[in-house]
């Protein structure tokens, strides 16, 4: 993760866990409806939740500036290597 500014980046292993559907409250469930499933492109979707020492120094780092987070690698809904998604204050 690439801060604005200046600011020491992160360098992290994710393991990047597929997407799933949460836990559904049973109340919600009726004869007329039917529980929420994954799209084709969320079943190849990857998820990373950082941990609560990373998210923090994320938070501190970005309050003014913008911070952007690459994972290295072929995505295959892109054009070349990588996907960048970027966090603005």
């Amino acid at each position: 993760m690439a801060f604005a500014g200046g600011a020491a980046g992160i360098d992290t292993d994710a393991r990047g866990e597929g997407m799933r559907v949460g836990e559904i409250d049973p109340r919600a469930v009726a004869a007329t409806n039917e529980a929420p499933k994954l799209t084709a492109e969320q079943t190849t979707a990857r998820t990373w939740t950082p941990d609560a020492g990373v998210w923090e120094t994320i938070k501190k780092r970005s309050v003014a500036l913008a911070a952007s987070l690459s994972r290295p690698g072929q995505h295959p809904h892109l054009p070349g290597p990588g996907r960048r998604a970027n966090f603005l204050p």
